[in-house]
């Protein structure tokens, strides 16, 4: 009789309408104007709010309207008063107020902020930390914790299949991806994965053709790519070819002498690849199988140098470096693209647009890896 009675009232709870005397059409674009900071206190209204919260139903409806934000949230160094003492790291969090604040450490690393190394991706609204190392004994993790910005708090996921550290990860559509690096004898990887958010599931994906340890993950027309990389964690010799995972064939295609410098980061944007060496912005010509120069990092006091961390959203660049000035401080840059993409050398009127984020003495910590997620 119970458990009939709880299926009657779920049943009831679905067949209410989400404002009385609304149509749910109307009902979900008003409440798609909701911030999402402003999301937990939907959760209290009745349990239709809650579960329309709770799933990804409405960051959809808010994308569809158009009312969708970019939040850039970066892997970084807390300040610290004791110096000797290792450093915390949490997520540093690029508001809507164009202001700096940190999300709440993961419960199960309360003192220790979140795992190190480990990687940061964005799926439906939602900040997801893959794997690391356990910052108190360094023991290498399978974790999966999932940001939710409506509810403010972690939730853990599904872990990896398998164990790796340095490994490329990237998001494309629904799934997370991961492939490469290392397993815990050292020994690098071909393997790959992708995580599901809305089943919380894994899926053992096939292997790459070649092993890739500290491979660098990029996305681009959709597909996965795992680029360069080393044979072993020796990192004798860096691997120049590339490969890239096409979800509809489910299958590995290789790129031949892809690259020929040891990139700082690489990231997908427009339609295009780009990559950080050196001083300098490089954009991949797929056609041609090269690299080109196309602008060059922020100079002066104010400016950055590597090593970087890149993302990237929209037609922007998003690029964290060590200050000019500094080397133990971090800044952030945007670099809008140029609607043209000349290269460098072709014409200086097609060059990019720097512009410097806000800078917080409190943010300018070592920063190991960014995202951005849109909410």
């Amino acid at each position: 009789m119970a458990s009939t009675s709880v299926t009657r009232n779920r049943k009831h709870v679905s067949e209410q309408p989400f404002i009385p005397s609304l149509p749910d059409d109307i009902a979900m674009v008003v409440l798609s104007r909701v911030p999402p900071r402003s999301h937990a206190l939907l959760t209290g209204v009745c349990h239709k709010w809650r579960n329309l919260v709770n799933s990804t139903a409405l960051y959809e409806q808010r994308k569809k309207a158009g009312n969708t934000t970019h939040f850039l949230c970066l892997l970084q160094a807390a300040p610290q008063l004791n110096p000797k003492q290792p450093p915390i790291y949490n997520v540093s969090l690029l508001n809507e107020q164009n202001t700096w604040e940190r999300l709440p450490p993961i419960p199960e690393y309360r003192q220790w902020g979140l795992p190190l190394f480990s990687r940061l991706a964005a799926v439906s609204g939602r900040l997801v930390v893959v794997g690391g190392w356990n910052p108190a004994t360094w023991e290498t993790l399978r974790s999966v914790y999932v940001f939710s910005f409506s509810s403010w708090r972690w939730e853990r996921g599904a872990n990896m299949p398998s164990t790796r550290s340095f490994f490329a990860c990237a998001a494309v559509g629904d799934y997370i991806f991961v492939a490469g690096g290392h397993d815990n004898t050292k020994m690098a990887l071909a393997s790959a994965e992708r995580y599901d958010l809305k089943t919380d599931s894994w899926e053992i994906l096939p292997q790459m053709h070649e092993l890739r340890d500290e491979c660098i993950g990029a996305v681009l027309n959709e597909k996965f790519h795992a680029i360069s990389g080393y044979h072993t964690a020796t990192q004798c010799k860096y691997v120049k070819s590339a490969e890239f995972y096409d979800p509809v064939s489910r299958a590995w295609s290789r790129i031949e002498e892809m690259i020929h410098v040891s990139p700082g980061a690489i990231v997908g944007a427009a339609g295009c690849l780009f990559a950080i060496h050196d001083r300098e912005i490089l954009a991949y010509c797929s056609s041609a199988n090269k690299w080109e120069v196309l602008d060059e990092l922020p100079v002066g006091d104010n400016g950055i140098s590597p090593p970087l961390c890149i993302t990237s959203y929209d037609r922007k660049l998003v690029v964290t470096g060590t200050c000019n000035v500094d080397e133990e401080k971090y800044r952030t840059f945007l670099y809008n693209l140029p609607e043209k993409m000349s290269m460098v050398s072709e014409s200086s009127k097609c060059k990019g647009i720097w512009e410097a984020l806000p800078v917080d003495d409190q943010f300018l910590g070592m920063t190991q890896t960014s995202c951005v997620v849109e909410l």
